[in-house]
């Protein structure tokens, strides 16, 4: 009865965030929340916005979370430019794809 008990309190081997096995586990883990969530119908997606609304306010009336104007000038700063490099980064992605996009449907015209 109480190896149960050991094995239940025993924690699970945590990954490298460097690791492949890590960077697998988190497509996996993507992927499924992406899949949940393209299955959810109009409906429950407006529940979800307001459950994870009222999850947000609730944290910023607890301090939890910080707002711009609470944050000192250094913290600003580096919270812009965080912002700056993940919008460049998803501009480059979006263009990308475009960019494939293009030359795939180019190829497939080629070929008639």
């Amino acid at each position: 009865m109480e190896n149960k008990n050991e094995d239940k309190k025993k924690s699970k081997k945590r990954l490298k965030q460097d690791s492949i096995a890590y960077k697998k586990h988190r497509e996996k883990a993507n992927a499924r929340k992406r899949k949940f969530l393209d299955k959810m119908t109009p409906e429950q997606r407006e529940m979800k916005r307001l459950k994870d609304r009222e999850y947000y306010q609730r944290k910023k009336a607890e301090n939890k979370v910080k707002t711009v104007s609470d944050m000192t000038e250094k913290q600003k700063r580096k919270q812009r430019k965080s912002w700056r490099k993940n919008s460049q980064k998803y501009r480059q992605k979006k263009k990308m794809l475009a960019n494939i996009l293009s030359n795939i449907a180019h190829q497939i015209l080629k070929m008639r």
